[in-house]
């Protein structure tokens, strides 16, 4: 029994890369896709060369923004449809969810696929044609509080502890794939259950799409278009146009390199030593510089944090180092698809400096331009990746850095 719409509209979050079911198409094998004039365009899901799929933030819909936070297309897979309307609402499907804009709450969101296609009264071809279970009846919460039946509909997975676990092994598991709407079923070659948002399958044999043993993800969008969802209230051209590829879009000029600004003067505060070894950040220049004692040794431009997010100055110490890390504005109280939402991975370099997420790091998703001429972060300081290997290598745990 799908629990309400409503309440189970979820936040677009990242969710990680699945195979479909045996009768589902596997995700599409790598192909051209590149920054566009206005987005970024796909080619993998193209039908004939020159031809794919574009996904854009225009008309403030941020589709492409929400891409990026949720992973890119290893989250989600590539753009099955152009942008179109449906419910009233700009919606673009993608191999394993579908984004929708909710223009009064300005937010992109995940649709519940499998609510959808249950009010839609196509339970009987789900199951004969991808394998999914049936929902449980309506009489499965009754006499339930929230957290009753949040605790009843997650002890569902309990039938398969590979199918619990790979459900649980999600940070935010209720956010990412709503709640259990079915129990475990057993369809021979593979256990499923069914999610709000996903279809969770075990296989019990190894099969050309995936090992004995594994849990996979359905191509959920797939589904979605084969069953005919998105027909109901559209004609049936506008559906076959939204589709159908479109002609590539223009790429992207290459970013410029910034011509690199004069290098200033650098005045030791009283915080730091003489000859001590310390790191000085200007935040009106947007530069970084290594300093010994009172001489520069490397300068590097930066963009630090804006207006909205400032980075705080101050003289700090680096207390933690990480090589290599994800950055997820969860972890700060930030969703991930909210207008300030991120979710980053393989971040090098990071130094922390100050409790609250503010430190030094590669930033590989802002072009080269705005490096040394504009703040864009949440506060932290970024850099090419070869300045913040510089940094990385000049600096320690307990090196001060100075920002004014």
């Amino acid at each position: 029994m799908p629990l309400s719409r409503r309440r189970f509209v979820a936040l677009a979050l990242a969710a990680p890369l699945g195979l479909a079911l045996p009768s589902t198409a596997a995700a599409a094998p790598e192909g051209p896709d590149y920054e566009a004039v206005g987005g970024h365009f796909f080619g993998q899901t193209g039908d004939k060369p020159n031809a794919g799929f574009g996904v854009s933030d225009a008309d403030g819909a941020g589709f492409w923004s929400a891409l990026k936070a949720l992973g890119g297309a290893e989250a989600v897979g590539y753009p099955t449809s152009r942008r179109f309307a449906w419910q009233g609402r700009p919606t673009q499907v993608f191999q394993r969810a579908v984004f929708q804009y909710e223009p009064l709450e300005k937010r992109v969101v995940l649709l519940n696929v499998l609510d959808l296609l249950h009010d839609a009264g196509r339970d009987g071809w789900l199951r004969l044609a991808r394998q999914v279970p049936l929902p449980v009846p309506p009489s499965f919460d009754a006499g339930k509080g929230w957290p009753e039946i949040v605790e009843a509909r997650q002890a569902l997975l309990d039938a398969q502890p590979a199918l619990r676990e790979a459900y649980f092994q999600e940070r935010d598991p209720l956010g990412l794939y709503g709640l259990p709407t079915s129990a475990v079923e057993d369809f021979g070659s593979h256990y499923a259950i069914r999610l709000q948002r996903m279809v969770l399958q075990l296989w019990k044999e190894e099969t050309p799409w995936a090992p004995a043993g594994e849990v996979t993800r359905a191509l959920v969008g797939d589904i979605a278009r084969d069953a005919g969802l998105f027909s109901a209230g559209v004609s049936g051209p506008a559906v076959k146009a939204a589709f159908t590829a479109e002609a590539s879009w223009q790429p992207a000029p290459p970013p410029v390199e910034p011509a690199p600004p004069e290098v200033p003067a650098v005045v030791r505060p009283s915080s730091v030593g003489p000859g001590e070894r310390w790191i000085d950040v200007s935040l009106a220049r947007q530069w970084l510089a290594l300093v010994q004692g009172d001489t520069p040794v490397y300068g590097a431009p930066i963009t630090s944090g804006k207006p909205t997010f400032p980075t705080p100055p101050g003289t700090f110490r680096i207390y933690s180092r990480v090589p290599s890390e994800t950055m997820d504005s969860l972890s700060v109280g930030i969703p991930r698809t909210a207008p300030e939402g991120y979710y980053l991975k393989d971040i090098l370099y990071t130094q922390y400096f100050l409790p609250g997420g503010y430190a030094l790091h590669t930033n590989y998703w802002q072009p080269a331009s705005v490096f040394g001429r504009a703040a864009t972060s949440h506060g932290c300081i970024g850099m090419r990746r070869a300045d913040a290997l510089a940094v990385w290598s000049f600096a320690g745990i307990g090196t001060k850095v100075h920002i004014h």
